[in-house]
């Protein structure tokens, strides 16, 4: 359902609202993260300075879609919580979804591009008696496959399916990362 359709539904008879009394329900539907808006297929969350213009702008409204969100047990926050801080070695995760989910994908974003710029190294003459090439290009493909979703209950089902290739995955990059 886009922001157009729920302007045109509450704005007729019986509800008779006007356009900022909606885009004000929405904005607090959204910091209450009962609902998710997405622009040009990107999830927005409630710290993002353009939500406002994409509520209120008519030439906005049309692209701005609105969904249900599907909620995240606290049980399933905390375990994604304590595999971070275990894996990650840091203790500053939130407890709040998308800010826990928005951390972990800096998280395995800079493990991606670590993995990355390690890859680069097997590339020069000397690269195939390097170890650690297969780990290297599997943990690319891994943190890429985990960086694409998009929704936090599949991706916090994800981590705690897959932790044990997380915990891998981080370690061996540690250590080709120490032999480099």
């Amino acid at each position: 359902m886009t922001m157009k359709d729920v302007l045109d539904q509450f704005k007729r008879s019986p509800y008779g609202w006007n356009e900022l009394d909606i885009a004000a329900v929405v904005a607090r539907l959204l910091v209450k993260q009962e609902i998710r808006l997405q622009y040009g297929g990107e999830d927005l969350t409630s710290n993002n300075p353009a939500v406002a213009d994409y509520l209120t702008k008519r030439n906005e409204v049309e692209k701005l879609v609105i969904r249900k969100r599907v909620g995240v047990s606290p049980e399933r926050i905390n375990t994604v919580r304590s595999i971070a801080q275990q894996v990650f070695h840091q203790a500053s995760f939130s407890s709040d979804e998308d800010d826990l989910m928005a951390k972990l994908q800096v998280q395995l974003a800079a493990q991606q591009s670590q993995a990355e710029r390690l890859g680069e190294r097997y590339k020069d003459g000397s690269g195939p008696y390097y170890p650690g090439k297969a780990i290297v290009e599997e943990s690319k493909d891994f943190f890429a496959e985990l960086l694409r979703i998009r929704e936090p209950d599949q991706f916090f089902a994800e981590i705690e399916l897959k932790r044990s290739d997380l915990e891998h995955y981080v370690r061996e990059l540690d250590l080709v990362r120490g032999f480099f």
